[in-house]
Order: structure tokens, then C-alpha cells, then sequence
């Protein structure tokens, strides 16, 4: 009788509706797998943030390919482009897009609380 009880259980955890705290969407317990969730974050497992940041200082002088803000060589103090708060650009922390609607940049199992799981 009790393994049975027991097969009961799993089964209908199986069907058990969760939040992910990733994607925020609802999943079921049996549809979850390795690659079932998509998610702006970082690979040591923090939240990707969509904020200011400031330009980069690297070393061309040109608009960078990816993230759209300055990067500049270590010029002359009186050469050097404005880094000040109006050249800061809105992206994404994890991948430098900076469309606030980008494609999610990784991939994972969803995650919720019941499963031990804190918000990164």
C-alpha cells in the first residue's frame, strides 16, 4: 500500500504548476529540462540587469560594435571624449544589448522557490 501511496505523489507533483523566477512564466514540474528556460543573466547565476552604464574605456577611440558606447585610447586629458553621465547608455549587464527587449542571452532549468531556489 505505501508504494503506492508513494507513486502517487510523485505522479501528481509531476503535473504541479510553479512560477519560474527567471522567466516568470508558469511551467509544469514533468515539462521542465535542462534548456527549458530562457533568461537574461550571468553565468555565475546573477540576475542580468537592464541599467545605465557608463562607456567603456578601451583602447580604439570608436564606438564599440556591441554596446554602443565610447571606448577611447588613454589620450591627453584635454583630447578625451566626454565620459560624464550623458554618454552612460541603457543595457543589458549580462550580454551589453541594449534593446531592453533583446532575446534572452542563456538558457537553463526553470527555477522557483519551492525548489529551494532564491531570486539570484
Amino acid at each position: 500500500m505505501r508504494a503506492s501511496a508513494e507513486t502517487n505523489t510523485n505522479s501528481s507533483q509531476n503535473f504541479t504548476t510553479k512560477r519560474c523566477l527567471r522567466c516568470k512564466t508558469l511551467y509544469r514540474v514533468k515539462d521542465n529540462s535542462p534548456a527549458a528556460c530562457s533568461f537574461h543573466g550571468h553565468s555565475t547565476g546573477e540576475k542580468g540587469l537592464f541599467a545605465l552604464a557608463p562607456p567603456h574605456q578601451g583602447i580604439d577611440g570608436e564606438w564599440s560594435d556591441r554596446s554602443r558606447v565610447i571606448v577611447y585610447k588613454w589620450n591627453e586629458k584635454e583630447n578625451r571624449p566626454n565620459t560624464g553621465r550623458a554618454n552612460w547608455k541603457k543595457r543589458w549587464s549580462c550580454c551589453q544589448e541594449d534593446d531592453e527587449n533583446a532575446p534572452p542571452c542563456q538558457r537553463g532549468p526553470h527555477v522557483s522557490y519551492d525548489d529551494g531556489f532564491t531570486l539570484f
